[in-house]
């Protein structure tokens, strides 16, 4: 189990993960996070749980995680008014997430549009932001991690990594939340820019044929950049650049 002592004791913030609710089952950490909101949670706060029964990724599909070996976890952050599209946020986390796993184990980590993170090739993280009702000011960014598990169901096992698996040793759980939560926190006080640019150093796909599912229909183009508002800028069969502010990158053609 997830130790909340052994945490503090490691814990270097100012305010997120102050305080953080720890929980051995969850139906999904955003939702209770979100609900949280309503009797006046502040900003930081961060919700864990060690296994979730309706924990979700992009698209509503299940986010797959085993107990007491990864980390699964929502923060409260401030949705801010700087920002011209929400779609910035999730860039700006997803380059708090690779910097703080990279210092942390040694290893580069790729960021892929819109939010996940992979090391080898292989995705190992990924992160679910969702607005507050009634309150735009705030927004829940759940944070899923695969950290000790190296087991995963078939239909993942090739896409799928962890950081044990990676390092070839274990990882303790507690002092590494602790260090991206740091992270996190220094991120959203850089200027956007500068944390964007940190994301996009990491986005290795700029000038590849990809198809993009964007739910309804999949759209194979090139990848052009990806524009100051988080918005995915592709260039379709017609020579025209697109712009995508919602998708997933499905497969890499070449």
């Amino acid at each position: 189990m997830f130790s909340l002592l052994k945490f503090q004791a490691e814990l270097k913030t100012a305010y997120i993960g102050r305080p953080i609710y720890v929980f051995e089952a969850l139906d999904s950490t955003n939702s209770y996070l979100k609900s949280l909101t309503v009797s006046g949670a502040n900003i930081g706060t961060c919700v864990l749980a060690e296994y979730q029964w309706a924990g979700r990724g992009r698209h509503h599909r299940a986010w797959v995680s085993s107990p007491y070996l990864n980390l699964t976890f929502s923060i409260l952050v401030a949705n801010q008014e700087t920002l011209r599209h929400p779609g910035v946020l999730s860039l700006i986390i997803s380059a708090a997430i690779a910097q703080g796993v990279e210092t942390y184990v040694g290893f580069p980590v790729e960021t892929r549009w819109p939010n996940d993170l992979f090391l080898n090739g292989r995705k190992f993280a990924g992160i679910l932001l969702e607005s507050v009702p009634n309150d735009p000011t705030k927004i829940v960014a759940g944070i899923g991690i695969n950290v000790n598990q190296t087991d995963f169901p078939p239909d993942i096992l090739l896409k799928a990594t962890s950081l044990r698996l990676i390092t070839g040793r274990e990882i303790p759980r507690e002092p590494l939340l602790a260090h991206l939560l740091k992270k996190v926190e220094e991120t959203l006080a850089v200027n956007v820019g500068d944390a964007l640019q940190a994301w996009k150093e990491r986005f290795h796909l700029t000038g590849k044929i990809v198809k993009l599912d964007l739910g309804n229909e999949q759209i194979v183009g090139t990848i052009e950049d990806v524009g100051e508002d988080g918005e995915l800028l592709l260039r379709d069969g017609m020579g025209i650049i697109r712009h995508f502010y919602a998708g997933e990158i499905y497969q890499v053609l070449q």
